[in-house]
C-alpha cells in the first residue's frame, strides 16, 4: 500500500492535526466537567487551550512567509482576543471572537496571512466571530456600535505586536470610554433591551436562555461593561475593593456566574454544539443527573428550577442597583433640571439634557430591570447621551 505524498497529503495531514488539537481541548474540558470541576474552571481550560491553539496557528503562518514579511507582520499586526474570548470565559462550543489588528504598513501582506489562520480555524471546527481592522477603524466603529465597544472591554493580546495592541488599548480608553460614560451606557442598555426583548420580559420563563434571558450571563456581562466605563475595572474583586459592590453582592455574583457557567457547559457538551436554552427536557435530565431529591410538594425538576431562578433573580437585583447607583448625576443638578422637564410615556420626565422617573413611579421602575432599560432607551431616543 503506497503512502500519499505531495501538497494534497500535506494539506490532509494539517487538517487532521488542527481538528485533533481542538478536539483535545474540548475532551480535556469534558473530563474536567465529569470530574466535578466548576464552570469557571471548565471555561478557563477551554480558553487556555484555544489561546494556545491560536498562537500556534499564528506562528505556523509566520513560518511560511519570507524573512522581510515576517518582520513586517511581527511589527505591524496582532491577534487580539475580544468579547468572551478576551474575557477567558468560553463554553465548549462558543464562538471565538478575534480582532485581527494591523497598521497600514502591513496592508499588503496581512489579508492573505489572516486568510490562512481563519481557514485553519474553520477546518478545526471553530466558529470564528472575527474582524480585520486598523486601530482607527476599530475606534470609529466602537464609538457608535455597542457590540464593538463592549467587545473591546475584554480585549487581550494573543500574538503579534505589543506596541500596536497598546496603541489600541490607549485609544479605546481615551476615545470610546473617557468622558462618554452616559453615551456608552445608553448604547449598552439599548442593545441589551433589544436582545432581552427577543427572549421575553419575565424572570421565571418556562425555558430560559442561560445566556440571554433576564438574569442570565449577559446581565453579568452588562455589569462588567458599565463598570469598565465607569471605573476602568470590570472584574468583581476590583469592584468590591473600590466599594462599587458590597462583599455580599460580590459573593452572590461570583456564585451565580459559577452556577450558570456550569449549566451552559453542560448544555453544550450534551448537544455537541452551541446550545444555551434550558428546555424542559434538559431541565429534567440535569435534575436527574444531579440527583436532586424530591421534597414534600416539590419534584426534583421544580427544586432545580427554583435554585436556577434564585440565582438569576439575584443577578437582576444587583445589576439594577448597580446601574441606578452609578449612573445618577449629582443631586443639585437633578433638582435644578426638573424645573424644565416634560413627561414621556407616562413614566418619565425629560428636559434640559436629562431624563428621570416621575416620583410616583420611582419604586416601580427601580424595582424592574426592564423598565430601567426602557428609561435609558428613552434617553437615547431623546438624544440625552
Amino acid at each position: 500500500m503506497s503512502i500519499a505524498s505531495g501538497p494534497a497529503a500535506s494539506s490532509a495531514l494539517r487538517l487532521q492535526e488542527t481538528r485533533a488539537r481542538v478536539a483535545e481541548v474540548r475532551e480535556r474540558a469534558h473530563r474536567l466537567f465529569l470530574g466535578g470541576a466548576t464552570g469557571v474552571q471548565i471555561s478557563a481550560a477551554i480558553s487556555e487551550g484555544i489561546d494556545e491553539f491560536l498562537r500556534e496557528l499564528h506562528e505556523r503562518a509566520l513560518e511560511t512567509r519570507s524573512a522581510s514579511d515576517r518582520a513586517l507582520l511581527s511589527a505591524h499586526s496582532a491577534i487580539v482576543a475580544v468579547g468572551g474570548t478576551g474575557r477567558g470565559d468560553l463554553s465548549p462550543h462558543s464562538d471565538v471572537d478575534i480582532l485581527f489588528l494591523f497598521s497600514s504598513r502591513a496592508s499588503r501582506v496581512f489579508p492573505e496571512f489572516v486568510s490562512e489562520i481563519v481557514r485553519d480555524c474553520w477546518d478545526a471546527g471553530l466558529k470564528l466571530g472575527h474582524s480585520i481592522r486598523t486601530v482607527s477603524e476599530t475606534i470609529a466603529l466602537g464609538r457608535v456600535d455597542p457590540q464593538v465597544a463592549t467587545a473591546l472591554v475584554e480585549a487581550r493580546l494573543l500574538a503579534g505586536s505589543n506596541p500596536l495592541f497598546e496603541r489600541l488599548r490607549r485609544a479605546v480608553q481615551r476615545k470610546i470610554f473617557r468622558g462618554r460614560f452616559r453615551s456608552f451606557l445608553a448604547l449598552c442598555l439599548t442593545a441589551r433591551e433589544h436582545e432581552r426583548a427577543q427572549q421575553g420580559d419575565t424572570l421565571q420563563q418556562l425555558e430560559p436562555d442561560v445566556k440571554k434571558s433576564l438574569g442570565g450571563l449577559r446581565d453579568l456581562h452588562l455589569l462588567r461593561w458599565i463598570a469598565f466605563a465607569r471605573f476602568g475595572a470590570a472584574d468583581i474583586d476590583s469592584l468590591r475593593l473600590r466599594g462599587a459592590l458590597t462583599r455580599d453582592e460580590a459573593l452572590t455574583l461570583v456564585t451565580a456566574h459559577e452556577y450558570l457557567s456550569r449549566i451552559r457547559a453542560d448544555l453544550h457538551f450534551q448537544a455537541g454544539k452551541p446550545h444555551d436554552v434550558l428546555t424542559r427536557d434538559e431541565q429534567l435530565r440535569i435534575s436527574e443527573e444531579r440527583r436532586i431529591p424530591a421534597t414534600a410538594g416539590m419534584r426534583p425538576v421544580e427544586s432545580f428550577m427554583r435554585e436556577y431562578f434564585r440565582h438569576t433573580t439575584s443577578i437582576v437585583r444587583i445589576v439594577q442597583r448597580f446601574i441606578v447607583t452609578h449612573s445618577r448625576p449629582p443631586l443639585a443638578t437633578r433638582l435644578m433640571r426638573k424645573l424644565v422637564m416634560h413627561r414621556v410615556n407616562g413614566l418619565f420626565c425629560a428636559g434640559d439634557g436629562l431624563i428621570d422617573v416621575l416620583p410616583r413611579h420611582r419604586s416601580r421602575v427601580l424595582g424592574r430591570l426592564d423598565l430601567i432599560l426602557k428609561l435609558y432607551c428613552s434617553g437615547a431616543l431623546y438624544g440625552y447621551t
